[in-house]
């Protein structure tokens, strides 16, 4: 068996067995599991599960590791995933997964050479009081049928006899791309699968927005019957960040920034004040800036788009909404955005928005000690643009519109 990443103790761990097989005789090679299954890999790991990763597997070295895991851990129990990215077929209403040794030329081989999917669930349904997550990621299409004139179809769990405390989920893509990156639908899936949040909210987000890009392949699809709530990912491991600090040139002021992701954003709302000569390019557009002490400055949307120093800029919404889903998407991003005015429990928070509220466009400052709004980039109309709001009655991050000529804060995120 495969060197572990990590060990752990036996109460409540963490285990995942990750295969990714492409490189089948050809025609039938699927170079997108070698990506698949690497990215998946690396996101259990990074999330502290002890990972086993195969790369072109057999029939037999698959089952072995499972086997093998079982006997280590056999007095353990918390969480197994088990992710397959390969080729996979359905014949006569029985499910195979096909190891990369797997050959056939009739439909009588195929059930002795290829994997029994019914035959590997009862493997993993042997870690006895654990919970099983099973994931499973094949072509849309079979290559047999035309190549061998064989009578299959896709992946199908229709006959699967799904144990206590599973989850399963069945994903096809498409066949025919020859690359090794990861599927588009993938890529949505371990975005979502990186956030603290249920197993089932994750997948149903991954596929909304699969099919709100219209991409190919047939709709993924799950079933289950975890008897508990459970996330993949621990609240623990879902959030992390790192911090640095910058040093505006305009001011020689330093600061803070915090790394989310990808993503690196200032850490404390903007307070430059913008120079003369700047509010004279900006003749005929209304700019105001509203500075009450140090830490509170606002700006309308006009000066906003030029507040940001050089290699920063106002965030678009989408940029914003990016850095919500990977604090855990809109439901929970703004436990982790807000700042002490919120409350002493988030005084340890990297990001520290406050609740300033804004300044209408006649001068008066509305829910203040309330909520948050920061301006987005993009706007919505002749008069009006997207902000981001949030505030003390709820846990959720919300776009919504607002007229440019209030004044309102803006954080800067780092460009590309």
């Amino acid at each position: 068996m495969p060197a572990k990443v990590h060990s752990q103790t036996n109460e409540n761990l963490q285990l995942a067995v990750v295969v990714g097989n492409s490189q089948y005789s050809a025609p039938y090679a699927y170079p997108q599991a070698d990506g698949n299954s690497s990215a998946m890999a690396q996101l259990l790991t990074q999330a502290g599960y002890n990972t086993i990763l195969l790369k072109n597997a057999t029939k037999s070295e698959i089952i072995n590791t499972i086997r093998e895991a079982r006997n280590e851990f056999a007095d353990a129990s918390g969480n197994i995933v088990f992710y397959y990215s390969g080729q996979a077929a359905t014949y006569q209403t029985r499910s195979f997964l096909f190891g990369a040794d797997t050959k056939f030329t009739s439909e009588a081989e195929l059930k002795g050479v290829a994997l029994d999917l019914n035959v590997l669930i009862s493997e993993i349904d042997a870690f006895s009081g654990w919970n099983k997550i099973l994931i499973f990621n094949s072509c849309a299409e079979s290559r047999w049928n035309s190549e061998l004139r064989v009578n299959t179809s896709q992946l199908s769990a229709a006959n699967i006899f799904l144990p206590q405390n599973t989850f399963m989920s069945v994903q096809h893509t498409q066949c025919y791309i020859d690359t090794s990156e990861v599927s588009i639908y993938s890529r949505l899936l371990f975005a979502q699968l990186q956030q603290y949040q249920p197993i089932e909210k994750a997948f149903a987000r991954a596929r909304r927005f699969y099919m709100e890009q219209e991409a190919y392949g047939a709709i993924p699809y799950e079933i289950t019957n975890l008897q508990n709530e459970i996330s993949l990912i621990s609240e623990k491991s879902a959030y992390s960040a790192t911090e640095g600090i910058y040093t505006d040139p305009r001011t020689n002021l330093t600061l803070k920034w915090v790394k989310v992701g990808e993503q690196i954003v200032m850490a404390k709302n903007m307070d430059y004040e913008l120079s003369f000569q700047i509010l004279k390019q900006l003749s005929g557009n209304i700019v105001k800036q509203i500075v009450m002490a140090d830490t509170m400055v606002f700006y309308n949307w006009n000066a906003a788009m030029h507040v940001c120093p050089e290699g920063w800029h106002l965030p678009g919404s989408e940029e914003w909404k990016q850095l919500t889903e990977n604090l855990g998407g809109q439901e929970k991003s703004a436990q982790w955005l807000k700042g002490d005015t919120y409350g002493q429990k988030y005084q340890q928070n990297p990001f520290q928005a406050q609740a300033f509220g804004y300044y209408s466009d006649y001068g008066q400052l509305s829910e203040h000690g309330i909520s948050s709004y920061y301006w987005a980039s993009d706007p919505t109309g002749e008069m009006q643009a997207n902000v981001i709001w949030f505030g003390n009655e709820n846990e959720q991050v919300e776009v919504v519109e607002m007229i440019t000529s209030n004044a309102l804060n803006v954080r800067c995120f780092k460009n590309n």
